[in-house]
């Protein structure tokens, strides 16, 4: 449905394993990717650009993953962040966050969770994959993971989820069981 918040659960490859052991924090996250559905039946996510992706050939292309629903908003707002996440396609990946990010996230392991690095990412034309959802809820109507969007990680925003009464999981894939 429109609006759905997706998080990809699977760790294999290398770059799904990194991220899983930085954005964990005594263990490994369960979370490594976000997406999101929009109202043209496709996913949004950013990869090497923000790019959009027929929902059944994404399925396909996933073993494990998360659908995610917040059941307070209205048909409005869900097409109005559908409208947002969508003004990202076509922009590049921000590859150069990814080290500031991980730099915060390695002193989080040993210190607390202070955002030193992450405070000069201000940018959101190169978006990572968490900022298109967290950017474009927050356009729409303010909503936070619990920290402002240039702060969010896959794991912080599906803990977010685990914790909130507004968010309900709807749908959960593991094509390994």
């Amino acid at each position: 449905m429109k609006a759905d918040l997706v998080f990809v659960t699977e760790h294999d490859g290398i770059l799904n394993k990194a991220i899983a052991w930085f954005t964990g924090k005594s263990k490994p996250a369960k979370a490594v990717h976000v997406a999101g559905i929009t109202n043209r039946g496709s996913v949004i996510e950013a990869l090497t650009t923000v790019r959009e992706t027929p929902f059944l050939k994404w399925v396909r292309k996933h073993k494990k993953f998360e659908v995610w629903r917040n059941i307070d908003w209205t048909e409005n707002t869900k097409q109005r962040i559908c409208d947002e996440m969508l003004e990202f396609k076509g922009r590049p990946y921000g590859f150069h966050k990814l080290f500031v990010i991980a730099l915060d996230l390695a002193v989080a392991k040993v210190w607390k969770e202070k955002f030193l690095s992450r405070r000069l990412l201000f940018s959101e034309n190169w978006p990572i994959c968490t900022w298109v959802y967290a950017y474009a809820v927050h356009e729409v109507n303010g909503y936070e993971f619990g920290v402002k969007p240039k702060y969010t990680d896959p794991c912080l925003m599906r803990n977010h989820c685990l914790a909130s009464r507004e968010w309900q999981l709807v749908d959960k894939v593991d094509k390994n069981e």
